[in-house]
């Protein structure tokens, strides 16, 4: 599917727009991995997506998702009556934040001089609208993540790993 960002996607089933937001990641990240997950919790219908800059777990230290340097997630939680990723989306949804978003750094600001690692935060507001509104956010976010590690990486603000795992994504 060719994604272009800004398009007005009105009608779309779950897995468009899953596709579209893991198409929009790797416009900026291209070997790296983007989870886009359709699942219910409690009754609850959601998507999760997780942006990592790895894109396999033997690329990080010990084999660890846990240790890639991006600990990002949004969730976009969606009406009961969605029960597949066949079901058309809803009018308006909301994606937010679950977790960071930041990425590991070497801790060189003074604040983290006690710390193992330092984190940068790329800022991100929760966003409520139409479909093609969250891509054009998403799509805005992955553009700042992307130049705020290119320019981590050209600062020298990466330790070893993470700098070993960043030469080949950027």
């Amino acid at each position: 599917m060719v994604i272009k960002i800004n398009e007005n996607y009105d009608s779309m089933t779950v897995q468009e727009f899953m596709d579209i937001i893991e198409n929009t990641y790797h416009r900026y990240f291209p070997n790296s991995k983007c989870l886009v997950k359709f699942g219910n919790f409690l009754g609850t219908p959601y998507i999760l997506i997780r942006c990592y800059l790895a894109n396999s777990a033997s690329e990080l230290s010990g084999g660890y998702w846990d240790n890639d340097m991006m600990h990002i997630s949004f969730n976009v939680n969606l009406p009961r009556n969605i029960i597949s990723t066949d079901d058309s989306l809803p009018t308006t949804i909301t994606m937010e934040v679950v977790n960071g978003p930041t990425f590991a750094t070497k801790p060189y600001k003074p604040e983290d001089k006690y710390c193992a690692y330092g984190s940068v935060r790329i800022p991100f507001r929760k966003t409520t609208g139409t479909p093609s509104k969250v891509v054009t956010s998403f799509d805005r976010f992955s553009g700042r993540l992307y130049d705020t590690i290119s320019r981590e990486y050209a600062d020298g603000h990466l330790d070893a790993q993470h700098e070993k795992v960043a030469k080949t994504k950027l």
